[in-house]
């Protein structure tokens, strides 16, 4: 299992990741979760940047 730390811009880039597994930093995990994208995230009709978490199975 990995938890990860995502920073996501307002365009729904992934700007900063930290990610875990088994108590220790997971840097190729990090690497590959860097290349996401999601859809911006709306916040009274404008786009917003947000810090949310990530469990991994």
């Amino acid at each position: 299992m990995v938890h990860a730390i995502l920073v996501i811009d307002e365009n729904g880039r992934v700007v900063r990741v930290f990610a875990f597994a088994n108590g220790q930093r997971d840097v190729r995990t990090e690497q590959q979760l860097q290349q996401w994208e999601f859809e911006p995230f709306i916040v009274k009709g404008e786009a917003v940047r947000v810090v949310t978490t990530l469990t991994i199975r």
